[in-house]
């Protein structure tokens, strides 16, 4: 098996040239708002895409939030995907649903999921194109917000075996980006369907997508926010990277084994926001709140309430050279 895993990373390593030597941040665009001026909310969802009453009550809990942007985590339309931008299931399982957001010009920021890989991937970037609110100009992306950065990510190139000739371009160009904004950077993100470690049914990474992790993300940003397991989580910290899961914005999981550092887990419907402010020391704080919900059967919901939160202060991007 370790011989097999030597042959495997090495094959990724050489399967596609090299993006680019240039330096320069490819798939990047630049917001010229300040979430922390602006007393922004993130909202952040993830395995939101089944259209049923409980991902419909997510969505109106999420219209009382003041959300100044969405992100999700994966699993954008279940149970596979779309054929194209005009697929019906876009429709009645995004568009719909989330109606007040596209309304209000409230954009959304998705990475893709396992399920999405299903059908037509490409077709997201038809709707990316297409529809001004949803921000997907590639699989895997950036942006910055005065100093506040998103790595956006395909995490499913690492967790499925055919997506070989598809990580290296991903991963240089992941190298790349956190290079290019490592000096104006003072609050890293990374988003991701798959977690790295989780409490939920799915449990902690494969061994090659935990490679990935520990080489490329791990100890080099502030946050790791990820969906996949349906659950909401906590997982704690892991060499300076703090690690959130949620993807309960429209399925519900199962608690496994908690990981070794898990500060807070639940099986409840629900989502999770991030604010930003500035300290004493002029460090970029971060402060996410746990919102968990009682669906209703209808489409709406009961009971919304903070379950758990927490702070991170921004360190950045931490890179090899020690910048």
């Amino acid at each position: 098996m370790h011989h097999l895993r030597t042959i495997l990373i090495l094959c990724a390593v050489i399967a596609q040239p090299a993006v680019s030597e240039t330096g320069r941040n490819v798939f990047h665009t630049d917001y010229p708002d300040s979430l922390i001026d602006n007393d922004a909310t993130v909202c952040i969802i993830g395995d939101s895409g089944t259209g049923d009453k409980n991902a419909i009550a997510v969505a109106r809990a999420l219209e009382t939030m003041h959300c100044s942007q969405i992100r999700i985590l994966g699993d954008v339309i279940y149970p596979s995907g779309i054929d194209s931008a005009d697929d019906p299931k876009l429709e009645l399982r995004l568009l719909k649903p989330y109606r007040y957001f596209f309304e209000h010009n409230i954009k959304i920021f998705p990475v893709l999921g396992n399920h999405d890989h299903k059908s037509n991937a490409d077709a997201w970037l038809n709707v990316g194109k297409t529809n001004p609110s949803i921000h997907f100009p590639n699989f895997y992306y950036s942006d910055d917000w005065n100093g506040i950065c998103f790595f956006n990510l395909d995490t499913s190139y690492y967790e499925k075996i055919y997506f070989i000739t598809e990580r290296h371009p991903q991963t240089e160009w992941l190298r790349q980006a956190l290079a290019a904004q490592a000096k104006q950077c003072r609050f890293s993100i990374a988003i991701g369907h798959h977690p790295y470690h989780s409490s939920g049914g799915h449990g902690d990474a494969g061994w090659l997508l935990a490679w990935f992790f520990e080489e490329e993300l791990i100890g080099k940003v502030d946050l790791y926010l990820a969906g996949h397991d349906h659950i909401l989580a906590d997982e704690g910290v892991a060499d300076g990277t703090h690690l959130l899961i949620s993807g309960s914005a429209g399925l519900r999981g199962r608690l496994k084994e908690p990981s070794a550092d898990k500060r807070f887990a639940a099986s409840e419907h629900g989502f999770i926001t991030l604010q930003f402010s500035r300290n004493a020391d002029d460090k970029i704080v971060g402060l996410y709140k746990f919102y968990t919900l009682e669906a209703d059967g209808k489409g709406g919901f009961t009971e919304l309430k903070e379950a758990w939160q927490g702070r991170i202060v921004g360190q950045g991007i931490r890179t090899e050279s020690g910048d």
